[in-house]
């Protein structure tokens, strides 16, 4: 689960920067799907050690590069806060939140706006995940200590954003105390800036003409259950059952597909385990293009501030 989550993420990141650094400890056969995309290191070499710091410390350093000195799209500059607490009492928590702080020397307003936005979201979620100063009275072991504390951690990707339209995924990876597992969330913040320095959050209705956006939203969604078989079978390399198209079914049928992120292209739809299929086979991501709604997104609206035009 985790590496198909991790080789996902890769859209996000740049040809050279380095964010997955699989490690190959014996003789197995790398699975083409990973080979095809990253590069391993090969942990038996006698300078696997060496070669595995170099490439820890080449993504530190650009971890810091991108936190200091900001990633620019266009007139926005973007640079990361860490909101961080740690609680050591039984039960206990640790959260940790990355979220942007944004600058627009054109823009000023909407970037002071977005950015208190995401601070004061940033503070809400760690109020909500806070534990309780009154403990609960239960009876604990000192060998299982780690698993009474609940933690949150959450970072973002910029998945699109030029001088109008600014769309982010928020991944939340989180653990209850007493769990089997952690598990993953998604949340997006899609904006839209104005000529006028006004900003606003906007919903996936917004991009459609309001006489047909159900029709639009069942399109996507046919479309998302046509593909959920081809990418379980590139996960498994087994054809989907009836019982694994149920289960696609009724997760895209009962979703409000609230959960999408934006480029010129189009949409990128994200489903958490369990919404989908079971927890080992991770996180969904699909990818939806405008021509597939083509003539019920609305005119002169945020399609067009999109494409730049």
């Amino acid at each position: 689960r985790e590496i198909n989550d991790a080789i996902e993420k890769l859209k996000y990141y740049k040809p050279d920067d380095i964010f997955v650094i699989p490690l190959l400890i014996d003789d197995s056969q790398v699975p083409s799907y990973i080979s095809n995309k990253i590069q391993f290191i090969d942990f038996k070499r006698n300078d696997g050690w060496e070669i595995f710091d170099r490439s820890l410390r080449l993504a530190a350093s650009q971890q810091n590069l991108e936190i200091v000195q900001g990633i620019q799209f266009g007139l926005f500059t973007f640079k990361t806060n860490i909101l961080k607490e740690e609680y050591k009492q039984i039960p206990g928590h640790d959260i940790e939140i990355s979220y942007p702080v944004i600058n627009n020397s054109k823009n000023s307003k909407s970037s002071d706006t977005l950015s208190k936005y995401f601070e004061g979201r940033a503070v809400r979620i760690l109020f909500n995940n806070r534990t309780s100063p009154w403990p609960l009275e239960f009876d604990w072991n000192k060998e299982y200590k780690s698993t009474y504390t609940d933690s949150y951690y959450e970072s973002y990707n910029i998945a699109f954003c030029n001088d109008s339209v600014i769309s982010i995924l928020h991944t939340i990876n989180w653990y209850g105390a007493g769990a089997a597992h952690p598990n993953t969330a998604f949340e997006v913040s899609n904006f839209v800036i104005t000529d006028n320095d006004y900003s606003y959050k906007f919903s996936i209705y917004d991009l459609f003409n309001n006489e047909d956006s159900q029709e639009a939203i069942s399109k996507i969604k046919r479309k998302l259950i046509e593909d959920a078989p081809r990418v379980y079978w590139e996960r498994t390399g087994e054809k989907a059952e009836q019982s694994d198209m149920d289960w696609f079914t009724t997760g895209v049928e009962n979703s409000d597909l609230s959960n999408f992120t934006l480029n010129q292209s189009g949409f990128t739809f994200h489903f958490p385990p369990y919404e989908l299929h079971c927890y080992a086979l991770g996180s969904w991501e699909f990818f939806i293009s405008f021509f597939e709604v083509i003539d019920h997104l609305k005119k002169d609206s945020i399609y067009q501030l999109i494409k730049g035009e």
